[in-house]
Formats: C-alpha cells, structure tokens, sequence
C-alpha cells in the first residue's frame, strides 16, 4: 500500500511540475556529436537520442520529492531532469524493489515483469507536452532496453542506460538511445 501511496504522490507532482514554468535560460538546440561535451552540470541525465544529444540538467527548485527522492522503506526512487524550465523535454526514471544501500555494483536492470525482480519505468518526453510526447519500455519485449547501475556513494547515483523506447500510443515507433549516463544525488524519505 506504501508503494501504490507514494507513487501516487509522485506522478501528481510531476504533472504539477510539468504545469509550473519559471524562468531559465535555454541552453539551446541539442548537438549531434560522436563524444558528446558536458554543460558541466554537477547532475544530469542525457543520451544521444537517434543519434542526437539530449542533455537534461533542469530541476525545477523545491522538487526533491519529485526529481530525486530515494524511499527506503520502499526500495523504490526515482530521478527527473529536463532540458530547460520553458520544456517537457527530458528523462524521468522510476524504480521499485530496487535496495541501492545493499546490493551489488555494477548491476543491470531491465524490466522482466516477474514478481520479486525490480521494476524500472523509463519515460523520455520529446518536447511534445503531455503523454503525445512520451516514450516508454516496450512491455512486449523488455529486452529492447536496459539501465546499469555503476555506483552509489555519498547518495549520488550514477549508471548508464541504453535500448529501445516506444511511443506511448504505438508500438512501431521507436527512438534510439545510445551513450545514457546519468550522475543524480538521491534525498532519502
């Protein structure tokens, strides 16, 4: 019931958000390159989605519950970034049964759908606000997709990510991430 509650709480946040805008300056067009360059942003979430950097280093202020909380009485956390204040453009990972003090780094994930084994929920939004613009794990075949967990120390988690993500409403259109890495420090609740 811990679980259902928080997740709860979680997505009304990130649609309050998502209606919130403030003031940022845009870092303008994402970059087709082959080693993609840093902002220097000491957290962050990006890929080269179909073969173009999205780097998503905006949080909104006061957002810890929404972008970063680690429930640890839960095993579940989930981590938010996006490429400016004015755009839904951006990653949102979401995890459940996944004990980050006590288990083994490197460790991969990938969604098996079977009880007792983590669930992750990748959701990467292309610009388009609201669900139009989301793209998600192909629960047909989980395999398309996978995020590895390198470290967690000091609560800053990093890992990487790479696969296929569905568009919401259709399994045939896919988009490409290649090179995801993300470095987010997590706040405990």
């Amino acid at each position: 019931m811990k679980m259902k509650s928080h997740f709860i709480i979680i997505l009304f946040c990130s649609l309050c958000i998502f209606a919130c805008k403030k003031s940022e300056t845009d870092p303008g067009p994402a970059q087709s390159v082959t080693n993609p360059p840093t902002t220097g942003a000491s957290e962050y979430i990006r890929a080269k989605v179909n073969g173009t950097l999205v780097e998503a280093t905006f949080k909104p202020q006061n957002s810890d519950v929404v972008c970063n909380p680690y429930f640890v009485d839960d095993d579940q956390f989930q981590m938010e970034r996006y490429v400016s204040a004015s755009s839904t453009k951006g990653f949102e990972m979401f995890l459940w049964d996944l004990d980050l003090d006590h288990m083994t780094y490197p460790r991969t994930i990938r969604q098996t759908n079977m009880s007792g084994d983590p669930y992750p929920e990748m959701v990467y939004n292309n610009g388009t606000s609201g669900a139009d613009g989301n793209f998600v794990i192909n629960n047909l075949d989980s395999t398309l997709f996978s995020i590895t967990f390198s470290s967690f120390n000091g609560n800053i988690l990093q890992g990487t990510f790479s696969g296929l993500l569905r568009w919401g409403g259709s399994y045939d259109s896919t988009l490409t991430f290649t090179n995801g890495e993300f470095k987010i420090k997590m706040v405990r609740f």
